[in-house]
């Protein structure tokens, strides 16, 4: 048995979400799925799918925290890009928020933390060598 691919989804209350994805990061849009409790909307990124969840009806926003990792359960996801840089001008360029700038996290690797206009925790990754 091995793994194929991962799909990762988000819930949203608008359609924003895909929009901002889509143009941040360069992703293609694949058919929307729908169901009768909403729609499902797919990008693809890499071998895998980003998801976005639009209910029928809003979703209640999560209550604040001060820290991703203060809330057991999926916290965040981790996206490996090519131009970290671009990546993090172009992420705050369209409403996301940079949480740490790009800084080497290990030899041969840029890591930085954002947040989509929703407030989902994304750590970007980048491979310099």
């Amino acid at each position: 048995m091995t793994v194929q691919s991962l799909e990762l989804g988000f819930v949203s209350s608008t359609g924003m979400l895909v929009d901002f994805y889509a143009t941040v990061l360069g992703l293609a849009e694949l058919e929307p799925r729908e169901f009768p409790m909403g729609t499902v909307r797919r990008l693809t990124c890499g071998p895998g799918v980003l998801k976005v969840m639009i209910p029928k009806y809003p979703p209640n926003a999560p209550g604040p925290t001060t820290s991703f990792w203060d809330l057991a359960g999926i916290r965040y996801a981790a996206i490996w890009v090519d131009d970290i840089e671009a990546v993090v001008e172009k992420w705050r360029a369209n409403g996301g928020s940079v949480l740490m700038q790009p800084f080497e996290a290990r030899p041969g690797t840029l890591l930085a933390m954002v947040t989509d206009p929703d407030g989902n925790t994304v750590e970007l990754m980048h491979a310099t060598s």
